[in-house]
């Protein structure tokens, strides 16, 4: 299961979906090229980034909440509602947990 995580100006990813074989996943590509695309217009924005990778965990933290970030949560939050078995959403931004 990925667990997406929203924050007021970050959103946190961790976890493989589990829907196919690491590398094969489409869910995990999914998620992936939404927080890459996010990192790259914040920094194309000039905004102040940080862009934490890792196995199972990307994490972006901005100065301010922008678009990308924004879009980035319309985006994961469409795969938790369209995949509920392999995405969740923690909205801390609302204190409140949602299972699509």
């Amino acid at each position: 299961m990925i667990t997406a995580t929203f924050h007021e100006h970050a959103i946190t990813v961790s976890g493989h979906s589990g829907c196919a074989p690491a590398g094969q996943d489409i869910i995990c590509a999914a998620v992936s090229i939404l927080m890459e695309a996010a990192a790259a217009v914040l920094r194309k924005e000039q905004a102040p980034v940080l862009d934490i990778r890792g196995k199972g965990l990307h994490m972006i933290t901005a100065g301010k909440d922008s678009g990308a970030l924004e879009t980035a949560r319309q985006g994961l939050s469409l795969l938790a509602h369209h995949y509920a078995e392999y995405v969740q959403i923690r909205d801390l931004r609302a204190r409140r947990v949602h299972h699509a």
